[in-house]
Parts: C-alpha cells; sequence; structure tokens
C-alpha cells in the first residue's frame, strides 16, 4: 500500500520561498484529535477579513512545534507588510527558505494520505533532508471551502 501512495504522489516542484508572515488561530493538537481542524478553519474564515483585505486571500494550514505525537496547527492569511496583527491572532514567521511544492489535487479529506506519502515514501528517496521549520498547506482561488474540493498545495522545507 505504502508504494502506491508514492506512485499517485506527483513529482513536487522547488520553490525559494521569501521570509512571510502568518496570521490566524493557532491550536495544539495531538494526531489523535485532527478530527478538529475543520472546526478551526470555519472558527477562522469570518476572522480573515481582520488580517487582509484582499477579496479571496490565499490561505495556510501551518504545522509547528512538531513532536512525536503532537503539533501547533495555524489557520491564517498572510499579514501584509507594515500591518500591525489583530491582538486576539497569533503570527507565525517564515523565512527565506527552499520548499518542496506537492500538488494534491482531491478532496481535502485525503490530504493525510498524500502527507503520509511525501514524509514516509517520498522524502527518504529524494535525497532531500527536511528543515527544522514550519510546512504548510497553501490553499488557492480553486480550493472551495465549503465542499473541500479544488485542490491545494503541500509545502516541505528542504535542502540539499
Amino acid at each position: 500500500m505504502e508504494q502506491n501512495k508514492a506512485k499517485n504522489l506527483e513529482e513536487p516542484s522547488f520553490e525559494q520561498l521569501g521570509t512571510v508572515t502568518l496570521c490566524g488561530i493557532s491550536r495544539f493538537y495531538s494526531f489523535d484529535k485532527v478530527a478538529g481542524l475543520p472546526d478551526q478553519w470555519q472558527s477562522f474564515a469570518p476572522l480573515i477579513h481582520q488580517v487582509t483585505r484582499k477579496p479571496q486571500p490565499v490561505t495556510y494550514g501551518a504545522i509547528y512545534n512538531g513532536e512525536d505525537d503532537s503539533f501547533d496547527y495555524l489557520t491564517a492569511v498572510e499579514l501584509p507588510e507594515g500591518t500591525q496583527p489583530p491582538q486576539n491572532m497569533v503570527c507565525l514567521k517564515l523565512l527565506q527558505q527552499t520548499y518542496a511544492v506537492f500538488h494534491h489535487p482531491g478532496h481535502v479529506a485525503s490530504l493525510r494520505e498524500t502527507c503520509a506519502a511525501i514524509w514516509s515514501d517520498w522524502l527518504p528517496a529524494s535525497g532531500k533532508k527536511a528543515v527544522d521549520a514550519p510546512w504548510f498547506e497553501r490553499y488557492g482561488s480553486k480550493f472551495d471551502p465549503m465542499t473541500g474540493a479544488g485542490g491545494l498545495e503541500v509545502w516541505i522545507p528542504v535542502s540539499d
């Protein structure tokens, strides 16, 4: 089964991302409690306009402070440069970094399988090393938060 996941995983592109500040709601999860993620997105959606005035901003789900069985998850948008973050929001600065960018064309419900294939199959075989930095999901304008369809990207910080 692991080999099937690797075969279904498209080869990534490699992107250089400059320093970006993400701003939103952060919650702590253990891996057995990730069912709460959709609720976090529903809580964040009406607050997006407090961070940015863009009509359809790119949204992010950033994973950081990861341990063996837990992590912090930030639902966020980019904080416009020179803007003060709202007091009720958490900011996470992503430093300039190279990322392996994977397109996840399916429904958001199957994202866990894509991430498992990246970390357990692609990364060990790639010759790349994961950098100790946040990694994230990037939801563009084609993603429909009401249906969970439309695709997204998974950005993994890597080095040679």
